[in-house]
């Protein structure tokens, strides 16, 4: 091959792929301004099939996909609301939170229950994000028994502990309430499904999220992950998460003082299928350089494959062969 031609089919791939590298937000050194909010200081239980009222949480980008219906927290995501979110009005500088849920299905389709450090939006006027703490759990729907746990601290993984971890469960999550619940202390984070412990990360390890203390149900499109998340298919909509209950119990000394209180089903039950032992749980440690490689590749492997032949024919074998 002339070099001339090569360089010019790499240059033609490259112009694909930077566009999308170059839009990678960066993080100013300021943190996200957020309205002074009172804290919460006793356990608060809410049980939506006895209650409607939601005046102690605020909805975001698009209040009438969020509302209580036949007993459920409703949380809808359509084609013209993709990111419907459900914020706690009072701050959680530590604590236990537990909900009862069962996850929006379809592939393309993020539900997400978390901690953030700032109610509203992570980005400022222009589009750039702040450096913010944050705590997960995701359920996608290209994995309907995955569920995955993982943290940023200022919006950015920890240096000295790059993964998330994938949980995987014997029961569909987009079928079954599940029990899902995130500890936030001074001294640890840890996540459970089923009230089991199934991630933790200590403050000594270092890149600690202490400042995430907004606690949020959210259902979003994954529009630009569907290596990740998949592809998503807006003739299936409404994507819904339900949510039987929630329960918050605050540390006000920053550690547990007694036993969480516990969401539950409106059945008296703690878990999906009546008890943690209800359902297989299965913990495996995921890489998360390798979560992203595997995203690239993806990425890479679509637009490449977008190119005619004689074009796709040129380019080395690292990109053809992702």
């Amino acid at each position: 091959m002339q070099p001339f031609v090569r360089k010019w089919a790499l240059t033609a791939l490259a112009t694909v792929l930077v566009p999308v590298v170059l839009a990678q937000p960066t993080s100013p050194a300021r943190a996200a301004p957020t309205a002074a909010s009172q804290a919460l200081t006793k356990p608060v239980t809410y049980d939506f099939s006895k209650t409607t009222d939601l005046s102690d949480f605020e909805k975001q980008w698009g209040a009438d996909n969020i509302k209580v219906k036949d007993g459920l927290l409703q949380i809808s995501m359509d084609q013209n609301i993709t990111a419907p979110t459900i914020v706690y009005s009072k701050e959680i500088k530590a604590g236990k939170i537990d909900i009862m849920m069962k996850a929006a299905g379809g592939p393309g389709v993020a539900t997400a229950f978390m901690m953030y450090e700032t109610k509203g939006s992570t980005r400022d006027a222009e589009g750039k994000a702040y450096p913010y703490d944050e705590i997960d759990i995701e359920i996608v729907g290209k994995a309907p028994k995955g569920v995955q746990s993982m943290f940023f601290s200022k919006g950015s993984p920890s240096p000295s502990q790059l993964f998330s971890k994938d949980t995987t469960l014997s029961v569909n999550t987009h079928e079954k309430f599940i029990h899902y619940g995130i500890e936030l202390t001074n001294n640890y984070v840890k996540w459970y499904i089923n009230e089991r412990e199934v991630h933790t990360y200590k403050k000594s390890q270092g890149h600690f999220p202490q400042d995430a203390k907004f606690f949020r149900i959210g259902v979003w499109a994954a529009l630009n992950h569907a290596s990740w998340a998949g592809q998503i298919d807006f003739s299936k909509q409404p994507f819904i998460a339900q949510v039987q209950s929630i329960a918050i119990t605050p540390y006000p000394s920053g550690r547990p003082t007694g036993k969480p209180t516990v969401a539950t089903n409106t059945n008296g039950q703690t878990t999906a299928n009546g008890g943690s032992q209800g359902s297989t749980i299965t913990t495996t440690t995921v890489p998360l350089h390798t979560k992203l490689w595997n995203a690239f590749k993806g990425l890479v492997s679509t637009q490449v494959n977008k190119l005619s032949g004689p074009i796709k024919n040129m380019l080395p074998v690292q990109f053809t062969g992702l």
